[in-house]
């Protein structure tokens, strides 16, 4: 989910990303805001994209991983418990409240795109990480 606009531009890097990294037993779906330019997915892309779904909030709860990048996106993923991987925020928040948010534990933080790869692979390798990070919201 990269928010209502993408304003930080995920859609042209993180699509094929998310090909290379999410092995094919796992299913992958873009959520589009309504702002926001199509992502720039391959033809071989196995990524469903859903521009602005009405039932947003049962696919956020139908899922196992939710990537985000900020905003009300990460909270409502939180709130579905969902193990959740922030993106780098980059200027969308400040380094207190990063570090604050960080000191909650219920969400594993990329600092860098290069992380994502690495950190996303974790998250899917290791079912008890997702289990502990959506314990970490109750």
């Amino acid at each position: 989910m990269t928010g209502g606009s993408d304003a930080l531009g995920y859609g042209e890097s993180l699509p094929s990303l998310l090909d290379t990294v999410v092995p094919e037993s796992w299913s992958i779906v873009w959520i589009q805001g309504p702002l926001a330019s199509a992502p720039q997915i391959g033809k071989e892309s196995r990524i469903d994209i859903r521009m602005d779904p009405a039932e947003l909030l049962e696919l956020m709860a139908q899922s196992e991983i939710i990537i985000s990048c900020y905003g009300l996106s990460l909270f409502e993923a939180l709130s579905c418990k969902a193990a959740t991987l922030l993106l780098p925020v980059q200027h969308l928040c400040s380094a207190n409240e990063l570090a604050a948010f960080k000191q909650t534990g219920c969400a594993i933080l990329a600092e860098t795109l290069e992380q994502v790869p690495m950190l996303l692979s974790e998250l899917i390798d290791k079912s008890e990480l997702r289990v502990q990070l959506q314990k970490r919201v109750d």
